[in-house]
C-alpha cells in the first residue's frame, strides 16, 4: 500500500512540476529563477510539499501573476492535506498491524511455554507421588 501511495505522490509532483513549468517557468525572469527546468521545478515542489520554502518558491510567480495563488494553493491543499496524510495513515496502519502480529506471536509463545511447564510439573508430581 505504501508503494502505491508513493507512486501517486510522485505522479502528482511530476504533473504539477510540468504544469508549473508551463505556466510560470519561462514567462518571466522571476519564474526562471525558481522554476527553470523540469528537474528543478520538481525539486522545488517536493520541498514545497513540506512547506519549508512556501513563500520563496511562490513569490516570483505571484509577483508576475496573482493567479499563481490558485496553482500553489491547490498544490499545497491536495499535497499536504490529502496525500501526505494518506501516507501517514498507511504507515500508522502498517505499524499497527506489525504490533498486533508481534503481540499474537508473543501470546502464542507464552501459552506454549506455560503448557510445557505445566506438563513438566504434572509429570514430576506424578513421579514424586509414586516414590
Amino acid at each position: 500500500p505504501l508503494a502505491g501511495v508513493g507512486i501517486v505522490l510522485v505522479a502528482f509532483v511530476c504533473f504539477c512540476a510540468w504544469v508549473g513549468m508551463l505556466l510560470y517557468g519561462g514567462h518571466s525572469d522571476e519564474g526562471s529563477q525558481k522554476l527553470p527546468n523540469f528537474g528543478e521545478t520538481a525539486w522545488q515542489l517536493t520541498i514545497l510539499l513540506t512547506t519549508c520554502n512556501f513563500p520563496d518558491v511562490m513569490m516570483p510567480a505571484y509577483t508576475s501573476s496573482r493567479s499563481a495563488i490558485l496553482f500553489f494553493g491547490a498544490f499545497l491543499l491536495i499535497g499536504t492535506l490529502f496525500l501526505l496524510n494518506l501516507i501517514l495513515a498507511v504507515v500508522v496502519n502498517a505499524h499497527k498491524e506489525q504490533v498486533e502480529a508481534v503481540q499474537q506471536s508473543t501470546t502464542a509463545f507464552r501459552e506454549r511455554s506455560l503448557r510445557q511447564a505445566y506438563l513438566i510439573l504434572q509429570a514430576g508430581g506424578a513421579r514424586g507421588g509414586e516414590a
